[in-house]
């Protein structure tokens, strides 16, 4: 009887452990090598495969359109890592409880207008990793409560009015790792409630005067690693609640006078890894107005080929006197362009008195 037992456990071992290699074994090798190779497991097993009455999760199965058999009281849909091309009409027509739809990492290069129709209570719409190259004009509209749009990593090169505008509801816009080059005039207009907007990673060379004003809720603004030459006066107007500036790793060499003077809720400003020469104290004034520099302000400057002088000693009184705050890591270090800048300016700081006229130059 025990010899029976045995060879009964060693079996149920073989088949337990022959389903695991075999699981595993799908796990590795479904998914294209571009697609990040991981699948479910909050369900048991790692699955590529659900669904159920409100979830339905579809992950590399080599899908080359969008299943017709959707649960009409699917709550969250994903669709990840198929070969799926278009987004036709009505493609999600009757799903008016989802309010989760992502559709990464596949293939799509164009969607119909009408797509969206129905997605009445969807708040949360991925686009990202696909080959999109144009967004038409109002395919957005009707999603009145859609508040995180995610466009990254496809092949945009412009942001043209009605892409994305009009979209009164939303609060979070990702377009990073894009073609993006160039954006037209009123393409965020009526984002009324938008507080984060990422262009990260794209093509841009020039920021229109204006562009961005009427985004009054806008907390984050990230246009790191484009390329950006200069900042003009007038780029950052309109935007009373902006308080963090991402401008690292551009190409910028000069900013303007008052670049940064009509900013109440300013406070991080990232300007890393650019080709600044020098940075004046004038960025945060405007003609004849009187010293209003932020509260508080976290700025971050290091790799840049600073030519170290006298007009970069605001910095440090600006430390001194509370309002600029020296960051923990990656901080506001003047790194100049050899150590005899550096010496020159570490004696003219000691020598000057302690008056604002003098060290600001105004």
């Amino acid at each position: 009887m025990r010899r029976y037992c045995f060879i009964f456990m060693k079996l149920l071992l073989w088949v337990f452990f022959s389903g695991v290699a075999l699981c595993l074994e799908v796990i590795e090798t479904t998914c294209p090598s571009h697609v990040p190779n991981y699948a479910l497991s909050w369900l048991g097993p790692p699955k590529r495969e659900y669904t159920d009455e409100k979830y339905y999760y579809r992950i590399c199965q080599g899908l080359t359109s969008t299943p017709g058999n959707i649960p009409k009281k699917a709550v969250r849909v994903y669709i990840r890592g198929n070969t799926i091309e278009t987004l036709k009409v009505n493609d999600f027509s009757g799903l008016d409880q989802c309010y989760y739809l992502g559709l990464i990492y596949n293939e799509v290069t164009s969607i119909e207008l009408g797509a969206f129709t129905g997605l009445n209570a969807l708040r949360t719409l991925s686009l990202s990793n696909n080959k999109l190259t144009q967004i038409k004009s109002g395919l957005f509209s009707g999603l009145i409560k859609l508040e995180g749009l995610y466009i990254s990593s496809n092949e945009l090169t412009r942001i043209e009015p009605g892409m994305v505008s009009g979209i009164t509801s939303l609060e979070d816009l990702k377009l990073n790792d894009n073609n993006i080059n160039h954006i037209e005039p009123g393409s965020f207009s009526g984002l009324v409630t938008l507080w984060l907007l990422e262009i990260k990673d794209n093509q841009l060379i020039y920021i229109a005067s204006g562009l961005l004003s009427g985004l009054v809720t806008l907390l984050r603004l990230n246009l790191s690693g484009n390329e950006l030459s200069h900042i003009e006066y007038g780029v950052f107007t309109g935007l009373p609640s902006l308080r963090d500036i991402y401008l690292n790793a551009n190409k910028i060499s000069h900013i303007e006078s008052g670049a940064f003077s009509q900013l109440p809720a300013f406070k991080y400003l990232f300007l890393q890894f650019n080709d600044l020469t020098t940075i004046s104290w004038t960025m945060f004034t405007s003609g004849n107005i009187n010293i209003n520099h932020p509260t508080e302000l976290y700025l971050y400057i290091r790799n840049n080929p600073f030519h170290c002088n006298t007009s970069m000693c605001w910095i440090q009184q600006g430390q001194l006197e509370g309002w600029i705050m020296y960051p923990s890591y990656n901080g506001i270090r003047v790194d100049c362009a050899n150590s005899d800048q550096a010496r020159h300016v570490r004696n003219e700081v000691s020598a000057l008195p302690d008056t604002r006229d003098k060290l600001y130059g105004v």
